[in-house]
């Protein structure tokens, strides 16, 4: 309804002012006034709108763009698109198809919008091939054969017409009916001898599919893709595409990319502003020193423009505007408002200490302040309030003139409370304190103005996005059970050493008095070196645990993958199926609205009207259920990363897992893990059963007295175990306990083969589900959709008709996405066992 005609161009005039090739046509849409606009308020997503409705015809690209910005962008770069994507090299053939593969690349970034690539094949020709042997037999030149062909296909003049004053040529041709199929059949050349010889006889035809049109810049050829940028700034769009491109894009030796359309008027503009904006700062300051005389009070301004530049960032960053090249030009214009409130405030300040100069600075700033509040508001009234229709500016050109009164606007709002603020406090520092600054200083001090006055951090927190292999690695690296597992490898390597140990070393002295006046001193030293049998096997339970310790952190290495990788499938199907239900609220509330439009007009009953209100509900209930398991999921799995910041997956959530081999056995390092179990506890036993074992002894002992010289000597001896029964229950106990872990391994054990066994069957089951439904059922479901959504529209079905075709639309959609979860989660499953 916000249309108010149509017109479309095709091809070129008879005066080719603006050629363009046979399969491009403009379409000039003039709208109403805004203000009787229903469907939407804003220009961009009214363009999507109708975007949305034409991409329904096969074989259509779109491009949304305006007439003077279409005509600008071709002049600047050869493309009528925002971004052009130049591809330059020598074969034809070659750049078609490496532009055809540039779509699936870059189409899914953020802010590609537009996506066309210039159309260079396709144009069907008539291709006849003479055999020149058999020309030469029959004695006909190609010139004839040349003749006849064009004489039947495109015309030759046989004779003149008069018709009074007027002539005409009397042209020979082909019937249209003859011309629909090559009859070369039936048309006859004359040979050397007179015979009548088909042209078929000597000459094949075929039709082939050749070059719609050769493009070239700098004596080379070149195909274009164009791209319209929509909700970002052109500048980091080309950034991100130039990086994937050059990832991705493999150009065979001599092809390169270069990148035209605004980005290179960007460039271009950023190189001007890099010179125009240093030089627009350094005359303010000049022409303030010229003013006032003095660096101080120069310098003192300047602070006006750090102060008025926060403000046109800040307001730039409020109305979600990047910075562009008329938001540049807008910084300049602002600076040069913005020093005039200094000016107003420090000369009236200048004027008051020279009228009294008995006054303190203080009393200065109090009244200057008050007399000046005025003169100081309506300074930057006026400017801004000059620039606010452009500021709210919709129409032709809002897009150069909002950024530039916006940056204004801001910047004068917050230079003028600042400078009421600040400069008065600035004053009163400078004159209460002596400031004689040398030229180096003041020259330091400019420049650190100059960098502040472009200073602007906006810190937001933004969802990371990773893969699944990223998420992978970041929980095996913050894991705190993996973390655990590497503690305990780490331990049980410790406690390979501390196995082999001894009991204390005994030393001992005395002293004994043997007679009167007669001592008698002995030093001993004994050690017990304990079963040499007993140690070896505690130093064999310490090898076992460290390979059981080791094996345990492979397992759980393996667990964490499975479960990362569980959530992340489970996180990425529910982001589909959010974008879907999403997609189908969209579409469901645009029925709502249109049924009750025509119920209240009276065109429909009730019956349908209250169908779409309450598919509406039911799919807002869907998407209420999908968002809280969304939800839960991605806590579950930022629980697991160990991370805290917003997250999103990159993966699509029609990707399907390759089917893992069917007849592979149980992963050997579970087995592993069970026979380093059952070998901690045989060990364990025999470790036990060591105790029967006697324990070595040694000792030596110095004795002497006073009235001999003394004597030393060595002890050896044995500790036997004379409590049989206690170590005799050890021993039991230990049995025991090694028969239950070996029960309890081969029921686990049991437990894994079944579970793998179970796992196979139902990944068959899984396989053959998904093999059941059609393998394009994703591209029908969506080809189905478009097509009801045009028939709804063409009135072939009615609101009722359209609902129940579309809640068979998103059941197939959500049930698809369900069983092809189903089986990704247990290809997961099984291949924790199997690899």
């Amino acid at each position: 309804p916000e249309v108010k005609h149509v017109v479309s161009k095709i091809g070129a005039a008879e005066i080719p002012t603006d050629p363009m090739g046979i399969e491009n046509f403009d379409i000039m849409i003039v709208m109403k006034p805004k203000n009787e606009w229903t469907t939407t308020q804003d220009r961009e997503e009214l363009a999507h709108l109708m975007k949305e409705e034409l991409e329904s015809i096969v074989g259509v690209a779109i491009e949304v763009t305006q007439p003077i910005q279409l005509r600008f962008n071709e002049l600047i770069s050869g493309s009528k698109a925002d971004i052009a994507i130049k591809i330059f090299g020598e074969d034809s053939a070659i750049l078609a198809k490496k532009a055809s593969e540039v779509p699936a690349l870059i189409g899914n970034i953020q802010g590609v919008g537009d996506l066309t690539v210039e159309q260079t094949t396709g144009l069907p020709q008539l291709l006849i091939k003479y055999d020149r042997n058999k020309l030469a037999r029959y004695g006909i030149s190609i010139a004839d054969v040349n003749t006849t062909i064009r004489t039947a296909f495109a015309g030759e003049t046989a004779s003149i017409v008069f018709e009074n004053e007027r002539k005409f040529d009397l042209v020979v041709r082909l019937d249209e009916d003859n011309k629909k199929d090559v009859v070369l059949e039936k048309l006859f050349l004359k040979s050397n001898t007179g015979a009548s010889i088909p042209v078929s006889e000597v000459a094949e035809v075929s039709y082939e599919n050749g070059p719609n049109q050769i493009s070239r810049e700098n004596a080379q050829r070149r195909v274009t893709i164009g791209i319209n940028a929509r909700d970002r700034d052109v500048e980091s769009l080309v950034h991100e595409i130039q990086s994937v491109l050059d990832a991705k894009l493999d150009l065979p030796p001599g092809y390169y990319l270069n990148f035209g359309g605004q980005f290179e008027n960007l460039s271009k503009a950023k190189s001007r502003l890099s010179i125009a904006v240093p030089v627009a700062l350094l005359l303010i300051i000049f022409l303030l020193y010229i003013t006032f005389g003095s660096v101080k009070y120069a310098l003192l301004i300047f602070t006006a423009v750090p102060l008025s530049a926060i403000g046109g960032v800040a307001a730039l960053y409020a109305r979600d505007m990047p910075f562009s090249i008329s938001a540049g030009i807008g910084f300049i214009a602002l600076f040069g408002v913005a020093v005039l409130n200094g000016i107003v405030l420090i000369s009236y300040f200048n004027s008051l200490k020279k009228d009294y100069p008995e006054w303190t600075v203080r009393q200065i700033i109090e009244e200057g302040a008050l007399v000046r509040l005025r003169p100081v508001i309506l300074t930057a009234a006026v400017a801004s309030l000059g620039f606010l229709p452009m500021a709210i500016s919709s129409s032709a050109g809002a897009e150069v003139q909002k950024p530039l009164a916006t940056v204004v606007i801001g910047g004068l709002i917050t230079a003028t409370f600042l400078t009421l603020l600040i400069l008065p406090a600035l004053y009163q520092l400078i004159e209460t304190k002596s400031f004689k600054m040398k030229v180096k200083s003041k020259s330091l001090l400019t420049i650190l103005l100059l960098i502040g006055s472009t200073s602007f951090v906006n810190a937001q927190e933004v969802p990371k996005v990773f893969s699944e292999q990223e998420a992978i690695d970041i929980a095996l690296q913050n894991s705190v059970e993996i973390k655990n597992a590497v503690a305990k490898v780490s331990i049980s390597e410790a406690s390979k050493t501390a196995a082999i140990s001894f009991a204390p070393t005994q030393v001992a002295y005395q002293s004994v008095g043997v007679a009167e006046g007669v001592n008698e001193n002995e030093i001993s030293v004994k050690q017990n070196f304990g079963s040499i049998i007993t140690q070896i096997q505690n130093r064999k339970v310490a090898n076992a645990q460290l390979s059981f310790e080791e094996k345990s952190l492979l397992i759980k290495t393996k667990e964490i993958k499975k479960n990362v990788r569980s959530l992340y499938r489970n996180w990425a199907n529910l982001y589909k199926k959010l974008e879907l239900i999403d997609s189908q609220i969209e579409v469901v509330n645009k029925v709502k609205n249109i049924s009750t439009i025509f119920f209240q007009e009276g065109e429909i009953g009730g019956l349908e009207r209250d169908l779409s209100t309450l598919q509406s509900i039911n799919y807002q209930a869907q998407r209420l259920e999908i968002f809280s398991a969304l939800q839960s999921t991605e806590v579950a799995l930022k629980n697991l990363l160990v991370i805290e910041h917003p997250i999103q997956p990159s993966l699509d959530g029609f990707l399907k897992y390759d089917l893992p081999e069917m007849d592979q056995e149980l992963d050997a390092e579970f087995e592993n893990l069970f026979a380093a179990q059952n070998t901690i506890a045989e060990k364990e036993m025999n470790a036990t059963k060591s105790l029967f074992a006697p324990q070595l002894t040694a000792g030596y002992i110095n004795r002497k007295n006073t009235n001999t010289s003394g004597y030393s000597g060595y002890t050896v001896g044995l500790n036997i175990p004379l409590d049989f029964w206690s170590k005799s229950a050890k021993v039991k106990q230990q049995k025991i306990r090694k028969n239950q872990i070996q029960t309890e391994t081969n029921a686990s054990k049991n437990a894994l083969h079944n579970k793998l066994a179970q796992l196979k069957n139902q990944l068959t089951y899984m396989q053959q589900q998904l093999e059941a439904m059609d393998s394009d059922i994703v591209e029908k479901s969506e080809k189905f959709k478009v097509k009801i959504q045009t028939a709804y529209k063409e009135g072939e079905i009615n609101a009722y008709e359209f609902l129940q075709s579309f809640t068979t639309y998103s059941q197939i959609m959500l049930n698809y996405l369900d069983i092809l979860n189903n089986y990704n989660q247990t290809v997961i499953a099984y291949s924790f066992y199997v690899e």
